[in-house]
């Protein structure tokens, strides 16, 4: 008996080995998941009977549009016929970020030119000429790193996946 709640566990767990979805905890027995098609709704309460089958807890810096996504996806997976979204308490985190200094070479062309003359202290003036030229080099340019402290804006949500008597 101990053996088959660890399986049924350990199939209840499954979602939560996607990183773009939040944890979810299931309550009693896995049910069967739902079609891709069906779109299960994010409501704030009901007055209809229900039961709880999971939860979800997460805090989250994404869009409102991206976690719902992410919610109507586990309660496909686990069954669940609607979202209740409890209300969610926002705060803002100090959240530290470095950017490490890097190289870029960058190529450098010097363009060069003139007349020459060879003379001699006998004969004078024996050879005349225009010359030009170019050379590229790669010099190296360093950025600097830098880093900071930015304010990034959290939602703590909970979720309850529930379905309908």
């Amino acid at each position: 008996m101990r053996t088959a709640c660890l399986v049924v566990l350990a199939l209840g767990l499954t979602g939560c080995a996607n990183n773009d979805l939040p944890n979810y905890t299931p309550f009693g027995v896995a049910r069967a998941p739902k079609s891709d098609k069906f779109d299960p709704p994010i409501i704030s309460g009901t007055e209809r009977e229900h039961s709880v089958i999971g939860e979800s807890r997460f805090a989250t810096s994404k869009g409102m549009r991206k976690i719902s996504a992410a919610l109507k996806t586990l309660a496909r997976q686990h069954g669940a016929d609607a979202i209740i979204l409890l209300a969610g308490a926002e705060e803002n985190r100090q959240v530290q970020y470095n950017v490490p200094p890097s190289v870029e070479y960058h190529p450098v062309t010097t363009y060069g030119g003139g007349t020459a003359t060879v003379t001699s202290p006998y004969s004078g003036v024996v050879a005349q000429g225009n010359y030009s030229g170019t050379q590229t080099s790669m010099v190296p340019v360093v950025e600097p790193g830098y880093s900071g402290v930015r304010n990034m804006r959290v939602i703590n949500y909970a979720a309850r996946f529930i379905v309908f008597h």
